[in-house]
């Protein structure tokens, strides 16, 4: 699915053997209020049965996406993006050897994706989610201009 966290689907074989497919917005909810007359336009979909493991997935999807850029000639960076080999708030020292294992692998940018927000409190012992789609950056964690990340 091309899209972010906001979206899930469910994919099942029921007990007459066919599959299921179901999807929607996740349980935490849609923030955006309709008035009657309103419309929201939503991401399209797609969704593939592709022979072979997840890389051969994976790159008949970039193949796909590739075909139907709207400028062919515009150089799109690698990136490694952190959520998904790690979700939700992920200590400093793994993000620091994923960064430097990305880019030895070629990543051009890399994305921390999550656990570097929190609430107005910072309070340590809430939950991780609690913290979700707040976007106050935690001061400690942000990296500025000229840091050395290596540090």
């Amino acid at each position: 699915m091309f899209w972010s966290g906001n979206w899930q689907y469910y994919i099942r074989r029921n007990a007459q053997g066919r599959v299921v497919l179901a999807g929607g917005l996740n349980s935490w909810g849609l923030r955006h209020t309709l008035t009657a007359g309103d419309t929201l336009d939503l991401p399209d979909m797609l969704l593939g049965c592709v022979a072979g493991d997840l890389n051969a997935a994976t790159q008949l999807m970039h193949r796909y996406l590739r075909r139907r850029r709207p400028n062919p000639e515009r150089v799109v960076p690698v990136q490694f993006n952190s959520w998904f080999p790690y979700q939700g708030e992920p200590p400093v020292d793994t993000m620091k050897a994923y960064a430097k294992k990305a880019s030895e692998l070629g990543c051009e940018i890399f994305v921390q994706d999550a656990g570097w927000y929190t609430t107005q409190t910072e309070n340590p012992d809430e939950g991780w989610w609690l913290r979700t789609g707040d976007w106050r950056e935690v001061a400690a964690r942000i990296v500025r201009e000229g840091t050395d990340l290596e540090s």
